[in-house]
């Protein structure tokens, strides 16, 4: 890359300010791993004379800052552990985006239920707490005699978007993910709320995926909160 003379932050040290301006110039539109974000905006401060942090070493801190601000700002999803999708910068790209979703959404409501991808399907109601992971996560546990392993848990209020959901979160993986449960529910957000926050009162949230979406947890652990929260609707699998 040829340094860039015109460049606004030359002899600034990095900031997570700067880190997010580079990341819409390098990325946009791309879903990448968050080290090559680390390395490449670093780099690329760099070379057009930019300084390191204050402190010397790595920008790890600025980035992950920077990526947290751009999720809250809608500029950044984090649909998997250590992959980041940086939205368009075009708005009328984001737009069409937007409204290609919304048609989906509303192309699956008259869909029949999808949730016979899950592993377990347990209580009823139109809304679910769902959890997935990927495959090699569980194998890697299993072998080394753990029993969690990096899950996700989010939500619906749509009993049959499941497979759409899956279908945008497997394009960041390098594996198709397991639905290795799904909570029937009519109250979504609350039960959502309620899993996270006693997994992250447990210590077991994980840093690097923001969103407090990924916990190391397992399928078996969300199903024992799950009936100490409701233990009338979540006592045994629903027949799919």
């Amino acid at each position: 890359m040829n340094v860039n003379t015109k460049y606004l932050y030359s002899g600034v040290p990095i900031t997570p300010h700067i880190v997010r301006q580079l990341i819409k110039e390098l990325f946009a539109g791309n879903l990448v791993q968050r080290q090559v974000i680390i390395d490449q905006v670093l780099d690329t401060h760099i070379k057009r004379r930019g300084l390191p942090p204050k402190g010397g070493g790595g920008c790890s801190g600025a980035v992950k800052k920077a990526l947290q601000t751009m999720q809250e700002a809608g500029e950044a999803e984090n649909p998997s552990l250590g992959y980041w999708k940086i939205l368009p910068t075009d708005t009328e790209v984001a737009a069409e985006t937007t409204e290609n979703a919304d048609l989906q959404e509303t192309e699956v409501k008259d869909s029949p239920p999808d949730d016979s991808i899950a592993e377990v399907v347990l209580g009823t109601g139109t809304g679910s707490v769902y959890l997935f992971y990927l495959p090699t996560y569980r194998t890697r546990a299993e072998e080394h005699k753990e029993s969690s392993w990096a899950c996700k848990i989010g939500r619906t209020e749509h009993k049959n978007v499941l497979n759409r959901i899956l279908a945008q979160a497997a394009t960041a993986l390098p594996e198709k993910p397991v639905v290795g449960l799904v909570l029937r529910t009519k109250y979504s957000l609350a039960l959502e709320k309620a899993l996270q926050n006693v997994l992250t009162l447990r210590s077991l949230a994980i840093e690097d995926a923001p969103g407090n979406e990924w916990f190391l947890t397992s399928p078996a652990e969300v199903i024992a909160l799950a009936k100490v929260f409701d233990p009338h609707s979540y006592d045994s699998p629903r027949s799919k």
